[in-house]
């Protein structure tokens, strides 16, 4: 079962209603480009397409193209994403029989198909076994071809790839990358669709991490396109290694800080060369690596080469005791570890550039479902290097590189003011089960009428039963490996018991921790207690029921419930996800702010009294901003102001209501004067005003005024607009609720906003 956040519904939506226009209109382009930011979840929205495609079509064949050994990873990853779509079947091409069956997808990579006079898939054969006779049989079998191409910018825009392409004959193409090569489609040769996952939805949604911080302390500079940074100080290796594992020290502290298990991973990046450079290299940072008690024999240190795998599990992830990975470039395509946090590389690597592929190996951001951490730093990424000069290849590497610092004014230019903030939590229970989920899984075994279905005379649980529904089951005695032996031993039942319910966590799309397996273990024991007069703290009751529950005439109604409650639960999470709002009785401007490339500024002579120095923000001014801070540094009464962001708890906010929900509204400055009193201000123009959103914020912002109260200083604010278009005439402020005289800055509730007489 996969669980998709909002903007992954939405996205796959979209493919969705083009993906049946497409295949019932001759008019509607048959190629969708989709375009999503490496970390966005990319393989679990196609994954989610195929399978609403095909249940909206029926006679759908799908073939899954990606470089490499990419389309190994991607069918373990499809199969696991649509576990509980059996009629979708997985297959390679020795896998097939004489054609793609419906609902069959077909696993390749390009190097199999593009090399036409040697390759057996697309050669002919004695059998007439080939890729051309596969895709003719499936349309005689009146199936349409889907094709899907994963990392489309790898290889599918050769000639000979186009020219295979074409072959397949598809219904409907679909291209998935980070980084489509858009401009090689030209408009009248090649109609598209394009559907775009911006870089803001996947990080609202903490699916990768907020920035990368290259070099941390140390003096980069970057080109006036922003499009290459030069790094000013020059390091050894042994110098940028150590900077690094000192940084992935302080992480996991931060980690442990915030009861958090991760246990952050730092890359170490070697050179691919096929001399014995990289061989070499590698020597030397293990080397290096010893030197800090780091090491292959205790298993802290793991490789993963060509060829060469320590410390590695089955999956190609380091073992969990692993801090440090030593890895090649060309491994890393579509090689991801959620804990991989800081990347070590070196001017040995003579040329280098950061894009989607090379960040992307740490971008991902480990706790998706928990959402950003209090402690910022452990929502950024890190880069430590000696190389030069660094090009910043793609949007992607310029939206998450941190190229800007604003550092907030030392000395007495600033006095704390210890504002009442709120922000949006994430719901943490996301990941494991709260309370409520004994409440929705009685709820569920009543409307589904469980109780009915269950036989409890006599119940059995044989050997058999092992094979199907567990992978293993530790600490299990002799003896029972044989068929059809019943379980009667008290250890091996609770054994057993306890594997089943974490297999059953997990099958759900849940990990199974030890607080999840308890709820549902609770729910268990209480709905056998309320239905069939047992007694789970009577040990032998407690066994009754688990034999009930592993009995197989029973086992496929409690994997009925449990995969019911789960559905229900999630469903439940999303609801409530959003409602709960955080609050911070002490915020403060930040002392420092980290910014990407795309960001907008003042000059030092117009933002003086910015207690940020630079000035820069996260998105680009509106006039009305840059006409109000002109107001804000004449005025002989604003000791300083601090132009706000919009985001978690670094930025400040008070509550409104929002859907019947609360909800963060993020007022755009907050000023401080002479006199000790504080400003909340929300510059509006135009229409603006006439907004439904502007008109509730506004609501929130005059009740948080009228509520907190503080000894230190008086607050006071409101929605702030100019009473011209051109921004020539009086700034007002506006401190009435009433929505209909909002709109027009004569009406009632409108006060000349003159700091020296009106505040």
């Amino acid at each position: 079962m996969v669980n998709l956040v909002n903007f992954q519904k939405e996205k796959v939506s979209e493919l969705l209603d083009y993906s049946v226009k497409s295949l019932n209109s001759s008019t509607f382009p048959n190629t969708i480009i989709f375009q999503s930011p490496t970390g966005s979840g990319k393989t679990i929205m196609a994954s989610e397409l195929v399978k609403e495609l095909y249940n909206n079509e029926k006679n759908i064949s799908f073939i899954w193209i990606a470089p490499g050994n990419l389309q190994e990873q991607s069918k373990i990853k499809l199969q696991n994403y649509l576990s509980s779509s059996p009629a979708i079947k997985h297959s390679y091409f020795k896998d097939l029989d004489t054609h793609i069956k419906a609902g069959e997808i077909l696993y390749m990579n390009w190097q199999s198909i593009n090399k036409k006079d040697t390759n057996i898939i697309v050669q002919e054969s004695e059998r007439n076994f080939n890729l051309l006779n596969i895709v003719e049989n499936t349309i005689e079998e009146g199936n349409r071809i889907v094709l899907l191409i994963d990392e489309s910018h790898y290889g599918a825009k050769s000639e000979i790839s186009l020219s295979l392409i074409r072959s397949m004959k598809p219904s409907l193409t679909i291209e998935i990358s980070a980084t489509p090569k858009l401009l090689e489609l030209k408009p009248g040769t090649i109609e598209y669709k394009l559907v775009n996952a911006n870089l803001s939805e996947v990080k609202e949604a903490n699916l990768i991490k907020n920035l990368i911080v290259l070099n941390e302390g140390v003096g980069i500079q970057a080109s006036k396109d922003q499009k290459e940074i030069e790094v000013l100080q020059d390091f050894t290796n042994e110098q940028v290694v150590k900077k690094a594992i000192k940084k992935r020290n302080e992480l996991e502290k931060g980690f442990l800080e915030e009861k958090s298990k991760i246990k952050p991973l730092l890359l170490i990046q070697i050179p691919d060369s096929k001399k014995n450079s990289n061989t070499d290299m590698k020597e030397e940072m293990l080397e290096i690596l010893s030197k800090n008690k780091l090491t292959i024999e205790n298993k802290k240190v793991a490789i993963y080469l060509s060829g060469e795998n320590v410390n590695m599990d089955e999956e190609n992830q380091p073992f969990e005791s692993v801090e440090v990975l030593i890895f090649k470039q060309a491994i890393a395509l579509g090689w991801d570890c959620p804990r991989a946090h800081i990347l070590a590389i070196f001017r040995d690597i003579k040329s280098f550039a950061f894009e989607v592929q090379t960040i992307g190996r740490i971008c991902r951001f480990p706790e998706p479902k928990k959402g950003y951490f209090n402690n910022n730093e452990l929502n950024n990424a890190y880069i430590f290097s000696n190389i030069p000069s660094i090009e910043l290849k793609d949007n992607f590497a310029q939206s998450l590189i941190s190229l800007h610092i604003s550092e907030r004014k030392k000395g007495g230019a600033y006095e704390p003011v210890n504002l009442h903030s709120y922000h949006t939590i994430r719901n943490r229970e996301k990941t494991r089960f709260d309370s409520s989920f004994e409440e929705l899984f009685a709820k569920t075994s009543s409307k589904l009428n469980i109780s009915k279905k269950i036989n409890i005379k006599n119940p059995i649980v044989k050997s058999t039963i092992l094979k199907d529904v567990i992978d293993s089951v530790e600490d299990i005695s002799d003896g029972i490996d044989q068929e059809n032996i019943e379980l009667t031993d008290p250890k091996n039942l609770q054994n057993y018991f306890d594997s089943y319910v974490s297999k059953a966590i997990s099958n759900n799309g849940y990990f199974p921790e030890q607080r999840s397996v308890n709820r549902l273990k609770n729910s268990i024991y209480t709905f056998c207690e309320s239905n069939f007069l047992l007694n789970k703290i009577i040990r032998e009751d407690q066994l009754k029921i688990m034999q009930i529950v592993l009995d197989d005439k029973n086992n496929k109604y409690f994997n009925e419930l449990i995969e019911k409650t789960i559905e229900s639960y999630s469903k439940y999470v999303d609801e409530n996800e959003t409602i709960r709002l955080g609050f911070n009785g002490q915020w403060n401007v930040p002392e420092t702010i980290r910014l990407s490339s795309f960001v907008d500024g003042l000059n030092k002579s117009n933002s003086k009294k910015s207690i940020m120095q630079p000035f820069f923000v996260e998105s680009k001014l509106y006039q009305s901003e840059k006409k109000f801070i002109e107001y804000l540094e004449k005025s002989e009464e604003v000791k300083w102001w601090f132009r706000n962001g919009d985001r978690d708890m670094t930025y400040f906010a008070v509550p409104y209501d929002k859907e019947n929900s609360s909800a963060p509204f993020y007022v755009d400055f907050i000023v401080f004067f002479k006199d000790n009193e504080v400003g909340l201000y929300d510059t509006k123009q135009g229409i603006t005003l006439e907004t439904n959103d502007t008109y509730i914020k506004n609501k929130g912002l005059q009740k948080y005024l009228q509520n907190e109260k503080y000894k230190k200083f008086k607050l006071h604010g409101g929605i702030v607009a100019n009473t011209s278009n051109d921004y020539s005439g009086n700034w007002k402020i506006y401190k009435s609720t009433n929505r209909t005289n909002l709109r027009e800055t004569n009406k009632t509730g409108w006060e000349l906003l003159d700091f020296k007489e009106t505040r």
